[in-house]
């Protein structure tokens, strides 16, 4: 629905409120139906005022996380949640619910803005290392091993490294170009 203005979305909603079919708003505004049905919805549940609220709303993680769960696991439909937190569209849950599953269920935010300068106390690795701790935050380089070819040893050696260094290390991700560490059986 973005390539319509809300002066076009309030004609749309007026219309169907005035008996006009959504079959004949969808060929005059060549819009999806599900698109003018969700707008219909939105603005039953909402009122006009919700058109108002502006298009770069910030959603915390918080609230990301309340509306997520209500439909991973209460089970309720992606487009009544939408519309019962006033999303502008459903795609915008589909994208943060997809988000979520990507990043091992956790609320990830945008940061806006330029990309931070690398670091000057950054610690930088042979550009050949395969395989690399790193510390999510920050992205720091927590520990790594170079080895000629790859072995169980290894993922312990630089495991074991790691643990020295920091008592709390959550978030860790263990990074390997091989691919093969995921699959050893304990």
């Amino acid at each position: 629905m973005s390539k319509i203005n809300n002066k076009q979305r309030l004609e749309i909603y007026h219309k169907r409120k005035q008996g006009e079919t959504i079959a004949n708003l969808s060929k005059q505004y060549q819009l999806n139906r599900a698109n003018i049905e969700y707008l219909i919805r939105l603005l039953d549940r909402h009122g006009e005022q919700i058109l108002r609220q502006g298009r770069n709303r910030y959603y915390s993680p918080e609230l990301k996380q309340e509306i997520i769960d209500k439909v991973l696991i209460e089970h309720q439909s992606l487009i009544s949640t939408s519309i019962e937190y006033g999303l502008s569209n459903s795609g915008i849950l589909s994208n943060w619910i997809k988000a979520y599953k990507e990043n091992c269920y956790r609320i990830v935010e945008k940061r806006k803005g330029r990309k931070p300068a690398m670091k000057k106390n950054a610690k930088s690795i042979d550009p050949k290392d395969k395989d690399a701790i790193i510390k999510q935050k920050d992205e720091e380089i927590v520990a790594y091993d170079i080895s000629k070819s790859p072995n169980f040893e290894q993922t312990i050696n630089m495991l074991d490294r790691a643990f020295e260094q920091y008592e709390d290390l959550e978030g860790l991700i263990l990074h390997s170009d091989q691919g093969w560490q995921g699959i050893i059986k304990s």
